[in-house]
């Protein structure tokens, strides 16, 4: 800096004095608020600090500020420099430096760690899902173990759950948990059966209760039963009794007391039914059975006894068949057998009688007679002659009458008629037979003849006679010949129907060998029969046990007895026996695991075709292989049924130790818009052997078509200390497909002509591009008239990467409203000399510069000549069409006399 005084006199002459100052700035900046060095947690590292700086000649000191990172031992424990440079104008300068330690030393805080507790063999909780935070890491990673420590049975023990938590740099914490895992339950029994009293034809077989526990899968379920005798032998008491004990030795039982009697009488078959017969057809006594509900072998005892009737071959029978079971119930048969004799004897060779030629009357006949009953019967013969109305006509009657011990009696009668008329002749008259029920003759058709008459008319008749059953009757069948003059002769045929025929079983199932499991249900035969179309089915069934619980031998009968009881049989034999082993499910593959994972034994399970209590061992041998870790396990469970039929599930578990780290947290690829382009993620690894993971990053970019397009490949690395490394891609595509938005945009309207409204001036912003370019366009589409259009206005908003969108108004411009006429003529009433010139009324349109309009006048005739109304029309019409009308009405008419005007003469 130079300075220069200069002094001047009156005469202008001057001298100076001139003083050089040398400035200069050597002083640097003093920094105010420099932060002290801390140590500090890793979630506590404080903010940088505004430290502020003065200097003895710049007002306006810069500061810069910067920060680096010298990584520690994890994570979460590094150490930051920070530094502050103050610089004045001249480049002098100070520092202030701070040193923030930052380090890790706080254990992850473990939440939702369960209570200890002790619950029943089958309520042991699922392990917990604790969570933990940490005060820096945000991946805390939790391991999880459990210890099994046996009690005094299978379902009582203890287990020790543990969950360890560690943060990045080795903080750990625990959380554990005890279960007292018991069993105090006694098993519980279903299907256990009710106490009951049955006949000693109806013992039920002991039923096979099932048993299910809390915990034991595998109930064992013994039985036994007593039995205490009654009065006889099929009078007695069965105690049952079922006792289910679990694996821990709780038991429960089920009882059940059946009481055995013999309440039923036998039950006789073949009873014949109470009988009224002729004396020569008494039956023989049946042969009647009886079978009882409990007694194989029942004793029937027969008696008969005979009371007399009012004749020799009159009196009644009374038959006994009584059978007695063991316990001396017993029923009783008794058929009554009434005998009569009310069959008259029968005359054979009674002559016929005829119509003869005077010349041709026949000798007195010798008929014969016979009896069912009496072998001697005795015939008498009488003739009596009754005159006709000639010498040769006349008629003869001659009888003959045959009478049996019980004075029954029948007359042969021959009325010969001593005339020239023979009476008619039956030939074809079917013979006496005896049939079975099903095979009943259809009526026969005998003829008849006669020497006059050649039509000689039959009539028919059937009478029925029941027997001892529904299917065993007489038919008696009686046709009649009658000739013209009434002289008739008839045939009579006896039919005797029986059944003897067994019924026809059908369906009767063939012997079977069957497995266990598919033993068939009982048959349902069915039985036919020549007469009964009701035939009855009794089924029963025996069982014979064979060399194990599931082998044995059914034997099946059923029988059908039809309603006279004849009856055949139907047996079948099924052989039952177990041959399959029983099928194991839930068999666990062979399988390769690493050393921390080898499983626990698998629980499969096994079930028979017949044994629904399948027994199942447990047996496992181990191979060593070329380390501690290394070998083989083989694991065998055999399953066997009652009849000592097994199968086996092994499997082989091959135990090493190959897995690389498993890295958590990777990032999917993703396609994204270029606004949005996510922060790289932090994923971290677990290995199962190496604890400390390291990972290294690293990122890519290509470019693509346009500004906002390109990829980005990031690639974290996690290797293990054995060099196993596995990595974790991410491919992030970064587009701009997203158009411009536009704000502003005008609706479409639908205005009138004269209110089009002017173009808006929408606006656009873009998702990456900050100067969206807008371009505007408008079309016009004519209408149906001058007025009538549609304006189409586009606004188009363009990014960087020509993505582009369109904001699109339809104005649609119409013409409704009609011209409006000004000027008007009011209506009036005018005398006929007074009619007004028509108005010249104007109109105006919204749209319409030059509405034209047109004029109409109508006269419509009055009373009188000047009398009458005009109708004046004004139509203003726009360019559209639209018009609007004046109309005047003028009421003419003649209301003044004439004026008479007075002529002077001349």
């Amino acid at each position: 800096m130079t300075r220069t005084w200069t002094a001047t006199d009156n005469c202008n002459n001057n001298s100076q004095c001139v003083q050089t100052i040398t400035v200069r700035d050597t002083k640097a900046p003093v920094i105010a608020g420099c932060p002290a060095n801390v140590t500090v947690e890793c979630d506590a590292v404080p903010n940088p600090a505004t430290p502020t700086a003065t200097d003895n000649c710049d007002s306006q000191v810069s500061i810069t500020y910067n920060q680096d990172k010298a990584n520690g031992n994890c994570t979460d424990s590094y150490v930051l420099t920070r530094t502050w440079t103050a610089t004045d104008n001249c480049n002098n300068n100070s520092q202030c430096v701070q040193t923030i330690t930052v380090r890790d030393t706080k254990a992850p805080v473990i939440a939702g760690c369960p209570a200890n507790v002790t619950v029943e063999c089958d309520a042991v909780p699922n392990p917990a899902t604790p969570t933990a935070t940490d005060n820096c890491d945000s991946q805390v990673s939790i391991t999880y173990n459990q210890d099994k420590a046996n009690g005094n049975c299978t379902d009582s023990y203890v287990l020790t759950r543990t969950w360890t938590a560690t943060d990045n740099c080795n903080n750990n914490s625990q959380c554990v948990q005890t279960i007292t895992v018991r069993d105090t339950k006694a098993p519980v029994i279903a299907g256990c059966p009710a106490n009951v009293t049955v006949e000693c034809d109806a013992v039920p077989n002991p039923a096979t209760p099932t048993a299910t526990d809390n915990c034991d899968s595998q109930v064992s379920i013994t039985y036994n039963q007593d039995k205490a005798n009654g009065n006889c032998t099929d009078s007695y008491v069965l105690t049952r009794t079922w006792i289910a004990t679990d694996n821990c030795n709780n038991n429960s039982q089920c009882v059940q007391t059946i009481t055995v009697r013999d309440t039923k009488a036998p039950v006789i078959a073949g009873c014949p039914a109470n009988v009224t017969v002729e004396c020569d057809a008494v039956p023989n006594p049946a042969i009647t059975t009886a079978t009882d509900n409990c007694d194989s072998q029942v004793s029937i005892t027969y008696n008969q006894d005979k009371a007399n009737g009012n004749c020799t071959d009159s009196y009644v029978l009374t038959r006994t068949w009584t059978a007695t079971d063991n316990c001396n119930n017993n029923s009783q048969c008794v058929q009554t057998i009434t005998v009569r004799d009310t069959k008259a004897p029968v005359i054979a060779g009674c002559p016929a009688n005829v119509t003869v030629e005077c010349d041709a009357v026949p000798n007195p006949a010798t008929p014969t007679a016979t009896d069912n009953c009496d072998s001697q019967v005795s015939i008498t013969y009488n003739q009596d002659k009754a005159n006709g109305n000639c010498t040769d006509s006349y008629v003869l009657t001659r009888t003959w009458t045959a009478t049996d011990n019980c004075n029954n009696n029948s007359q042969c009668v021959q009325t010969i008629t001593v005339r020239d008329t023979k009476a008619p002749v039956i030939a074809g008259c079917p013979a006496n037979v005896t049939v079975e029920c099903d095979a009943v003759p259809n009526p026969a058709t005998p003829t008849a003849t006669d020497n006059c008459d050649s039509q000689v008319s039959i009539t028919y008749n059937q009478d029925k006679a029941n027997g001892n059953c529904t299917d065993s009757y007489v038919l008696t069948r009686t046709w009649t010949a009658t000739d013209n003059c009434n002289n008739n002769s008839q045939c009579v045929q006896t039919i005797t129907v029986r059944d003897t025929k067994a019924p026809v079983i059908a369906g009767c199932p063939a012997n079977v060998t069957v497995e266990c499991d598919a033993v068939p249900n009982p048959a349902t035969p069915t039985a036919t029969d020549n007469c009964d179309s009701q035939v009855s089915i009794t089924y029963n069934q025996d069982k014979a046990n064979g060399n194990c619980t599931d082998s044995y031998v059914l034997t099946r009968t059923w029988t059908a007895t039809d309603n006279c009881n004849n009856n055949s049989q139907c047996v079948q034999t099924i052989t039952v026996r177990d041959t399959k082993a029983p099928v194991i499910a839930g068999c666990p593959a062979n399988v390769t695991v690493e050393c921390d994972a080898v499983p626990n034994p698998a629980t499969p399970t096994a079930t028979d075709n017949c044994d629904s209590q399948v027994s199942i061992t447990y047996n496992q041998d181990k191979a060593n292989g070329n380390c501690t870790d290394s070998y083989v396990l083989t694991r065998t469970w055999t399953a066997t049924d009652n009849c000592n039929n097994n199968s086996q599930c092994v499997q082989t578990i091959t135990v090493r130790d190959t897995k690389a780290p498993v890295i958590a947290g990777c990032p999917a690829n993703v396609t994204v818009e270029c606004d949005a382009v996510p922060n790289p993620a932090t994923p971290t690894a677990t290995d199962n052997c190496d604890s400390q993971v390291s990972i290294t990053y690293n990122q890519d970019k290509a470019n693509g078509n346009c500004t906002d397009s390109y990829v980005l490949t990031r690639t974290w690395t996690a290797t293990d200390n054995c060099n196993n490394n596995s990595q974790c891609v991410q491919t992030i595509t970064v587009r701009d497909t997203k158009a411009p938005v536009i704000a502003g945009c005008p609706a479409n309207v639908t205005v009138e002509c004269d209110a089009v409204p002017n173009p808006a001036t929408p606006t656009a912003t873009d998702n990456c591009d900050s100067q969206v370019s807008i371009t505007y366009n408008q079309d016009k589409a004519n209408g149906n008239c001058t007025d009538s259009y549609v304006l189409t206005r586009t606004w188009t908003a363009t990014d960087n990467c020509n993505n582009n969108s369109q904001c699109v108004q339809t104005i649609t411009v119409r013409d409704t409203k009609a011209p409006v006429i000004a000027g008007c003529p009011a209506n009036v009433t005018v005398e006929c000399d007074a009619v007004p010139n028509p108005a010249t009324p104007t109109a105006t349109d919204n749209c319409d510069s030059q509405v034209s309009i047109t004029y109409n006048q109508d006269k419509a005739n009055g009373n009188c000549t000047d009398s009458y109304v005009l109708t004046r029309t004004w139509t203003a019409t726009d360019n559209c069409n639209n018009n609007s009308q004046c109309v005047q009405t003028i009421t003419v008419r003649d209301t003044k006399a004439p004026v008479i005007a007075v002529v002077q003469r001349m």
